[in-house]
């Protein structure tokens, strides 16, 4: 209390805290620094050891202790009433602004993967508005400085740049990962080589070479509108055609010519396989793998086998390489074929099959399966395991490669950048432009 003068003693009404006002202060209202609540003050005696007090005048009356407790407990300790009915406003107003930001978070999500799915890119400059969105949002429920909000706000706006990319390339990587060859009714070493064929046709095509640059042009401009579609189409138009003239000179081949294809292919270099395969003994015989083979190591090794390899001629050295390679094909193959025949029954309907009775089978078989056709078979059996995948395997393609795009993503300065952008904005939206503990 301040000013000069005579003093009167006085009590808090609610708290019974004991006070000093001055005289001339009686019958105006008083607030109690105590529990904050006001009384007014009644004309009361001088302070002071004894002296008389006129009637009317405000005595301090002692509380309990248990009482005191009890008003203090009731008061908060030093808001009241007033304090309690504060607190809850701004829980309120806490959760108005969490719901806020949430919103803009799943607003500013659906927006970019919109946006960025119509123009067929990324649309990274999206990104930069992400922060902003979402601090906006909380500081417009909330309207109070607090740095944890900014936190928050910031953790949602880097979740969004995350979600957001996720959803974009998963998007347009299933156009990248989907095989968009026609479906054929070849099966074996027929669709191997009908698939080789198609392949080297189209990279000759000057129509498909055509739409195929006209279409990566269109992503990389970020225009998947009009000349998108437009590409795509002509992309389609020129693999069919292409394929139907393929599978006219497939059909008219005979199982011994398309035997010949792939076995003599002119790209086909044996003397290099034979001179890998004899390589990996040598070094096998070092006591190394070839995964963990010392540089020098496998320089001597590979040196050895050039030497031996050296006097062979291609007919010999795919004889050779042929032979000593029958028993391995032979154990992988069983394996690949049980998986083969399990897609087959999967895509059939037909429910699951007897793996013990599948796997005796195809060893059999291929127990008195010549060499050359051993090889044949490794060839085309993952070709027809392809052609038999389940969907589940594509999706599990695409989410690899989705996520694999977008952590490059973040390896780039630019998504660093936007992140930071994103980040400053949050914090700088959620506390109104200003940092407070």
């Amino acid at each position: 209390m301040s000013g000069g003068g005579a003093k009167i003693s006085v009590s808090c009404t609610s708290c019974g805290k004991a006070l000093k006002a001055p005289a001339e202060w009686a019958g105006k209202m008083l607030k109690c620094p105590g529990c904050g609540s006001t009384f007014k003050v009644g004309a009361g005696p001088a302070a002071g050891p004894g002296g008389p007090r006129p009637a009317g005048s405000t005595v301090p009356q002692k509380v309990a202790p248990e009482k005191r407790a009890a008003l203090s407990s009731r008061s908060g300790g030093s808001g009241g009433f007033v304090e309690d009915r504060k607190g809850k406003a701004e829980a309120i107003a806490l959760g108005a602004g969490m719901g806020l930001a949430l919103l803009g978070a799943g607003l500013a999500l659906g927006l970019w993967w919109v946006i960025g799915t119509a123009l067929g890119n990324e649309a990274r400059w999206f990104s930069m508005l992400a922060g902003p969105i979402i601090g906006t949002g909380m500081w417009l429920g909330y309207r109070k400085s607090d740095v944890m909000l900014g936190v928050v706000a910031a953790i949602l706006a880097i979740a969004v740049c995350v979600g957001g990319r996720y959803m974009i390339y998963r998007s347009v990587i299933h156009t990248v990962v989907e095989d968009n060859a026609p479906e054929v009714a070849y099966e074996g070493v027929r669709r191997l080589v009908y698939q080789n064929v198609l392949y080297e046709r189209l990279e000759q095509d000057v129509e498909y070479q055509a739409a195929s640059d006209q279409l990566v042009q269109a992503v990389l401009e970020g225009k998947k509108s009009a000349s998108y579609r437009t590409a795509s189409r002509d992309m389609e138009a020129a693999t069919n055609r292409v394929s139907g003239e393929v599978q006219k000179e497939i059909d008219a081949l005979s199982d011994a010519d398309i035997r010949k294809k792939l076995i003599e292919d002119p790209d086909q270099d044996w003397k290099y396989s034979l001179q890998s395969l004899q390589t990996e003994e040598n070094v096998n015989k070092r006591g190394y793998a070839m995964d963990n083979v010392p540089g020098y190591a496998y320089d001597e090794e590979s040196k050895r086998a050039d030497e031996y390899v050296a006097s062979y001629t291609e007919e010999s050295a795919r004889a050779e390489y042929m032979q000593r390679s029958a028993a391995g094909w032979r154990e992988s193959l069983v394996g690949d074929k049980v998986k083969l025949d399990q897609q087959r029954a999967a895509l059939a309907g037909t429910g699951p099959i007897d793996e013990e009775a599948s796997r005796q089978a195809h060893t059999k078989a291929l127990a008195s399966m010549a060499p050359e056709d051993l090889w044949l078979e490794t060839q085309a059996v993952p070709a027809d395991l392809y052609a038999t995948r389940p969907p589940e395997e594509d999706e599990e393609i695409i989410d690899e490669a989705a996520g694999f795009a977008t952590g490059l993503s973040f390896m780039s300065m630019g998504s660093l950048i936007m992140i930071g952008i994103s980040v400053s904005g949050a914090f700088a939206a959620a506390t109104g432009g200003k940092f407070s503990s």
